[in-house]
């Protein structure tokens, strides 16, 4: 793996961090994707390439529905 790789891998892995960190904010993936300043179609295509992250932004999504029903009551 080349150091460009690495960079590369690394940056990914902030992005994907930081946009489940806004799913579970706000559920709404065209609005986590525009706080965590990631394309809507990266973020498709990561959920179909990687199972874990596809898991875990299911996660996600339930964590955010629950603290957005928790704020409604």
């Amino acid at each position: 793996m080349s150091e460009n790789e690495s960079a590369v891998e690394a940056r990914q892995k902030r992005e994907k961090e930081l946009l489940l960190e806004k799913l579970k904010e706000m559920p709404i993936i065209s609005v986590a994707c525009h706080k965590a300043g990631v394309a809507r179609a990266t973020f498709y295509r990561w959920k179909r390439e990687y199972r874990e992250f596809s898991h875990a932004c299911d996660e996600a999504v339930r964590e955010g529905v629950e603290f957005i029903n928790d704020l409604s009551e």
